[in-house]
């Protein structure tokens, strides 16, 4: 079985786990699935598309994920294409949009997957990338550009 298929069922499963957790909390709510082919991954651009699905740190862990995605890849398309960090304002507007309650949250990521430069502007890691974006992307079934797939170093 390739990794797409296996990648696939991963998913599945866990959307699966997702509803039946909601089920027993009494606190159903629509899964929204990403639409998909039989063999080909969502592509999913942070500075293009809107949001495939709900992202949202308090939410199932499936909306965790994509709350971590959203917020990592959205912060390396802007290292990457416009080769500059993000000020803690706009780090701030891209955590709320994710419910992330203020910064003081995110701390816990500077340890590893994100860095500040010497103005203070936030910049992902390898280590970032790896974790939260190649990965997080796979599980949730989604394809990002070829210029935010693979990590390259960026100025910080």
């Amino acid at each position: 079985m390739d990794a797409t298929k296996i990648r696939q069922l991963i998913a599945t499963a866990r959307s699966l786990a997702d509803e039946l957790e909601a089920e027993l909390d009494g606190s159903v709510e629509p899964v929204i699935q990403p639409v998909r082919t039989d063999s080909a991954l969502t592509t999913y651009d942070p500075l293009h598309n809107a949001l495939p699905e709900k992202a949202d740190v308090k939410g199932s862990r499936r909306q965790m994920d994509m709350a971590l995605l959203v917020l990592f890849s959205t912060l390396y398309a802007v290292n990457r294409r416009q080769n500059r960090g993000l000020a803690g304002s706009e780090l701030r507007d891209l955590a709320h949009s994710v419910r992330y309650s203020d910064l003081r949250s995110l701390v816990q990521w500077e340890k590893y997957a994100m860095k500040r430069d010497a103005g203070g502007f936030r910049w992902v890691t390898e280590e970032g990338h790896k974790w939260w974006i190649e990965k997080k992307s796979a599980e949730l079934g989604y394809q990002l550009p070829d210029d935010l797939a693979i990590w390259v170093e960026t100025k910080a």
